[in-house]
């Protein structure tokens, strides 16, 4: 069973970037420059550049989640929470912020709040299908099974990479292989609890 952050990916958390690059600036350039230090394992690297492009620009809602991701990956959770909020309170539409910060709830085990997080992150955006997996993975843990595998195979349905995540967890084996057509039809979900791909990691430059 694997484990991850929406980074992390998949805080991962895992995806593209989803925003073009803008006229190049300071703050740009310095985020561009932490994401690639990201993607290179450079950690506190990625985690000083994030800081210095805040400084230059501390409304930048990018720069703070990315920040969050970076801080996740490093077990910094609370300090990963705190750029989190601070970027939903600048922009609360962000799905990905939302998102970011349910995974961050769910590794420390907050499922209620992973749970609240990640249905916002939905109610944003219905395709999101990192915050539909990590709240398949959280009904799972709470014993919510049935909700889970519909969770799950939204997730897969929007993005196959997920496809890992519909694997019996008692048979390390995706669900319906092991299954007759007769007991496909009356497939019931299986008791096990589901875990996470890995997390989204930092995806998006700066606007």
């Amino acid at each position: 069973m694997k484990t991850v952050i929406c980074l992390l990916a998949a805080l991962g958390l895992a995806c593209g970037c989803r925003r073009p690059v803008p006229t190049t600036s300071p703050a740009s350039e310095l985020a561009l420059a932490a994401k690639d230090q990201f993607e290179h394992g450079n950690y506190r690297e990625a985690e000083k550049l994030y800081m210095e492009a805040l400084a230059t620009s501390p409304s930048d809602v990018n720069a703070l989640a990315n920040l969050g991701v970076v801080y996740y990956t490093t077990g910094k959770f609370k300090l990963a929470e705190e750029s989190l909020k601070k970027a939903i309170a600048i922009a609360p539409q962000d799905d990905f912020s939302h998102c970011t910060l349910g995974i961050v709830h769910y590794t420390q085990g907050k499922f209620d709040d992973a749970m609240n997080e990640l249905t916002k992150a939905l109610a944003i955006n219905p395709k999101n299908a990192t915050a539909h997996h990590y709240l398949g993975v959280v009904a799972s843990q709470k014993g919510w099974q049935e909700p889970a595998q519909k969770e799950l195979q939204t997730a897969t349905s929007l993005d196959p990479n997920y496809g890992d995540s519909l694997r019996d967890p008692r048979r390390n084996m995706p669900l319906g292989d092991f299954l007759t057509p007769l007991e496909k039809s009356r497939l019931k979900v299986p008791t096990g609890k589901y875990q996470p791909l890995t997390p989204p990691a930092p995806e998006r430059v700066p606007r």
